[in-house]
């Protein structure tokens, strides 16, 4: 199989972004978890997380994540610095691996096979894309205009490195020279793990409460 566009990557500053956005993903998991949970003692956490992400923006110039909260849930958004949704799947998902359809309005509406109607739908492409991709299983992205940014709506599918959503973060975040910042040690000291431990949650809270109780 042929590569795709990330082998044309810095192998060094791939590597340090898979591990600075694997390590960031587990800790929003982990708060994520909490945030209904902890009150306002989460607002510790989030104050430190919004931090981190700050620091992440700044690292990877062309990727910007938002932090919202919700009455439900918090939501990890991320968008990446392009003009269109076009140029998005233009520049970078077209040339992923396993391209198989697109839709302006849902999935699967003109397969790469179908040389003119797929052509046709990408000319009608507006504020929202489907792509569908198949490589050893099916995977899929959903883009869309927001202002002047594009959102990446996605799934647990991120988490693995070798999905359509996870390149495409990974392209706009490294195609250009990164900024040395050290994201990594500093999630990694929030000390989130899959299913978060009270007691690591509770010593990371005395940092900035001492009076809470063994």
């Amino acid at each position: 199989m042929a590569q795709d566009l990330i082998s044309e990557l810095n192998p060094r500053d791939l590597n340090e972004f898979k591990k600075d956005f694997t390590e960031l993903m587990r800790v929003y998991s982990g708060i994520s978890n909490e945030y209904s949970k902890l009150g306002k003692d989460v607002d510790k956490y989030l104050e430190e997380f919004k931090k981190i992400i700050n620091l992440f923006n700044k690292k990877y110039k062309n990727i910007n994540l938002k932090l919202k909260k919700t009455v439900e849930e918090l939501q990890l958004k991320i968008f990446f610095k392009e003009n269109s949704v076009k140029d998005v799947f233009v520049n970078v998902a077209s040339k992923l691996n396993g391209l198989k359809a697109i839709g302006t309005s849902d999935f699967d509406q003109a397969k790469t096979e179908e040389a003119d109607k797929f052509s046709k739908e990408l000319d009608n492409v507006k504020n929202k894309l489907f792509i569908s991709y198949f490589d050893k299983e099916l995977d899929t992205v959903f883009l869309e205009q927001y202002k002047k940014e594009i959102e990446l709506h996605y799934g647990d599918e991120i988490k693995n490195e070798n999905s359509p959503e996870f390149k495409l973060c990974a392209y706009y975040a490294v195609k250009e020279d990164i900024n040395k910042i050290n994201i990594y040690e500093k999630l990694s000291a929030m000390g989130f793990v899959e299913k978060p431990v009270f007691t690591q949650v509770r010593n990371f809270l005395k940092k900035f409460n001492p009076r809470i109780e063994e």
